[in-house]
This record gives C-alpha cells, structure tokens and sequence, in this order.
C-alpha cells in the first residue's frame, strides 16, 4: 500500500526516486485502465491517487507538470472539476480508482497515494 502523501510531498517523494520519476499523467484512456489495473492488483487498494496535473492560472483548465502541456485526454467525473471550496481552491487531481477512474479536483494539501512514472 502507498503511503499517503501531499500533493507537494507525492512531487518530492517520486523526483527522489534514482532514476528520478515525477507523479503519474495520465494520456489516454489505455493508460487510465493501467492505472486502475496496477492500484488494483500491486497497490491492492483502490482510493484516490494523486495525477501531476495542476490549475496554473484558477481557469479549470489543468496542465501536466512534467509534460508542460494541457491535459488533452481526460477522464472528469460529472461536474468536475469543480473548484467546490471556491475559485482556486482546487487546484490538484486525483484519479479515483475505486470508482473506475474517474478524476476530481481536489485540494493540493490533502493526503493521497502516489503512482510515480519515467520516461524510458
């Protein structure tokens, strides 16, 4: 099981790593199914892990950090993201892969597992 994390922490964590690694992003729905798969069978629990996307500029419209792009595939649950505490008060996403991997946008101080990748 991972150990939970903040958003901050999960960056840390996954740049520590030799060779250093970076918070999953997630690019197609194949990769959303890996994700699911993996936290179901290595992780052996589904919960809410954290994705290197991030709201720049309180728009909605989220980037990959790693990447520097826009998130072109994306897999939002109904009515996210939402920004539910007010205007740039969640400006994090996690994939909820408990509930078929959808994402929310959540607060970046919450603690969450951690899916590190990199490129090979």
């Amino acid at each position: 099981m991972s150990l939970l994390r903040t958003f901050n922490d999960s960056r840390t964590f996954c740049s520590s790593l030799s060779p250093p690694a970076y918070v999953i992003e997630v690019q197609s729905q194949a990769e959303n199914d890996w994700l699911l798969e993996l936290t179901a069978t290595l992780c052996e629990a589904p919960n809410k892990y954290w994705l290197n996307g991030y709201d720049t500029d309180n728009s909605g419209t989220f980037t990959w950090i790693n990447g520097q792009n826009q998130t072109t595939y994306t897999n939002w649950h109904t009515g996210q993201p939402d920004d539910f505490y007010g205007i740039g008060s969640e400006k994090c996403i996690v994939s909820s892969t408990g509930f078929e991997g959808v994402w929310v946008d959540i607060q970046c101080t919450e603690s969450r597992p951690v899916v590190c990748e990199r490129n090979v």
